[in-house]
């Protein structure tokens, strides 16, 4: 949370699923964010057990509001792109912007 700025948003949306919500944000900011938290997250190291295990990998897709856009078909947008990402392996980023 701490790599996100104070208006942005993280929510659980899934089971293993995350949103992050970057108001205002064009995206290359929205990709160096995501970026910037999955450097992160790969050096990160918890104790459990004794043992200092790493974080697991995460994939990522990068999705913009497009004016006009209806709600569902921008979440429906990104969750296709999230199980493209999940069928190519561990660590995928992907940006699904709207075919105007």
């Amino acid at each position: 949370m701490s790599l996100f700025r104070g208006h942005d948003l993280v929510a659980r949306y899934g089971d293993d699923e995350f949103a992050v919500l970057l108001p205002n944000t064009q995206k290359d900011g929205a990709v160096r964010a995501i970026d910037k938290a999955q450097k992160h997250a790969a050096g990160t190291f918890i104790q459990f057990n004794g043992q200092n295990l790493p974080l697991p990998s995460f994939s990522n897709v990068v999705t913009l509001y497009s004016h006009g856009e209806q709600p569902d078909a921008l979440l429906k947008r990104a969750e296709e792109a999230l199980n493209h990402a999940k069928q190519r392996g561990r660590a995928q980023s992907v940006i699904a912007l709207a075919s105007n």
